[in-house]
């Protein structure tokens, strides 16, 4: 029974996919992302951590292409990451850790953007139809606002 909890504490702490939104966000897809362009260790034969370090391959289930990779990067020097850490096994993971939360973040921020824009059409069209007398047009500015100011 401890292991089954220890289980579900763990996994109600993990990062949950955003449903219908881009292979990107998905934590699951960018790990193996990840680990699909680090070196293979094989038993006796030894290997680089900085095998790590290089972007993840480009396609594939995740989603990944060029231009992904390049907003990556500008985030990473936002945060003023440094390009080749030191290629530790701990550095290394926490590279992979910052590189694919950089990668949700911008999959998150497109979204919310493509969000807003359909929250604009539908709000112009009410506009139209109710010649921007309705009190629910109205309601929907006051929020909208709201959230601007809040944020």
């Amino acid at each position: 029974a401890g292991a089954g909890a220890a289980a579900a504490a763990t996994s109600s702490r993990s990062i949950s996919p955003v449903p219908g939104g881009p292979p990107s966000s998905n934590p699951a897809l960018l790990a193996r992302a990840f680990a699909s362009s680090a070196p293979v260790p094989t038993a006796g034969t030894p290997y680089l951590q900085s095998g790590r370090l290089a972007n993840p391959a480009t396609g594939g289930p995740a989603g990944l292409n060029k231009t992904l990779l390049r907003k990556m990067d500008q985030v990473l020097k936002e945060l003023k990451a440094p390009e080749r850490p030191v290629p530790t096994k701990r550095c290394c993971d926490l590279y992979d850790a910052v590189r694919t939360g950089a990668l949700t973040l911008i999959a998150l921020q497109k979204m919310a953007m493509r969000r807003e824009s359909d929250a604009n059409v539908l709000r112009n069209r009410l506009s139209r139809q109710t010649g921007g007398k309705s009190d629910l047009l109205k309601r929907a500015r006051a929020t909208a606002a709201a959230a601007v100011t809040s944020a």
